[in-house]
């Protein structure tokens, strides 16, 4: 919930003291610096993954979104999927929507999703983050819906080894969490000493296919170089310049 942490950034603000927000925006309040991974980015490669899994399918995709819409980083991730299937100009229908991020509604999405959309009825399932994507993806397995393609966002240990089996999760962009809270406690430094700071820091993601997840290093990084995006290998993931 965005709103959730406005009161203590408020009360900070008013004793005058700096604020570095990590991860997840907050919406009332005086924020010194904010950084975060490139959210809309994780979508949005998301979206060029399924539009070139399903370039040759005439009809539109048929979706189903697992998504949360009281945070900034799962709107973003939504906004950038829709940005990309419409620049790649894959058309689409968005058959339901779910909420979840965490197992218990993940789970119950998953129930939902095997219940009301039988085999044949549906082609994709983008999930806005693991903590309810693993759910998912574990209720779908349970049903042997190998007719559905998993799209989802955050590099959990779980999807990864489901990906390198070839298994039913074609994507995980997986955010650098270890990167992401290095460079908050660098920029609260820099502030602290009285150095200018960024209003906003984004830090890149991994887009992890079965082609590429032998190149990812894990959620503490080292970011690589150069990342290249599996399904056209002459694009690059846009890369950082970190602080530290």
């Amino acid at each position: 919930d965005s709103a959730a942490l406005s009161s203590p950034v408020e009360a900070a603000n008013q004793a005058g003291i700096p604020v570095v927000a990590y991860d997840q925006y907050v919406l009332r309040g005086k924020l010194d610096c904010y950084v975060t991974s490139n959210n809309r980015l994780a979508g949005y490669l998301d979206g060029e993954y399924l539009a070139h899994r399903f370039r040759a399918q005439k009809a539109p995709l048929r979706l189903v979104i697992v998504e949360y819409p009281y945070v900034s980083s799962t709107i973003e991730r939504v906004e950038g999927l829709r940005d990309a299937l419409h620049d790649r100009e894959r058309s689409y229908t968005i058959v339901a929507r779910y909420e979840a991020v965490e197992p218990e509604g993940g789970r119950k999405a998953g129930q939902a999703i095997v219940a009301n959309h039988p085999p044949g009825t549906i082609d994709a399932v983008f999930c806005v983050n693991d903590g309810g994507g693993v759910a998912v993806m574990e209720e779908l397995k349970r049903a042997k819906r190998r007719d559905v393609v998993m799209a989802t966002v955050d590099g959990d240990p779980r999807m990864v080894e489901e990906i390198r089996r070839g298994g039913i999760v074609g994507i995980d962009t997986a955010q650098f969490m270890g990167p992401l809270g290095a460079e908050a406690m660098a920029m609260a430094y820099q502030r602290l000493n009285g150095r200018k700071v960024p209003r906003q820091v984004l830090i890149t993601v991994f887009p992890i296919t079965r082609a590429s997840v032998d190149a990812y290093p894990g959620w503490d990084g080292p970011i690589p170089a150069e990342i290249r995006k599996p399904w056209a290998p002459d694009e690059r993931v846009p890369g950082n310049q970190l602080t530290w």
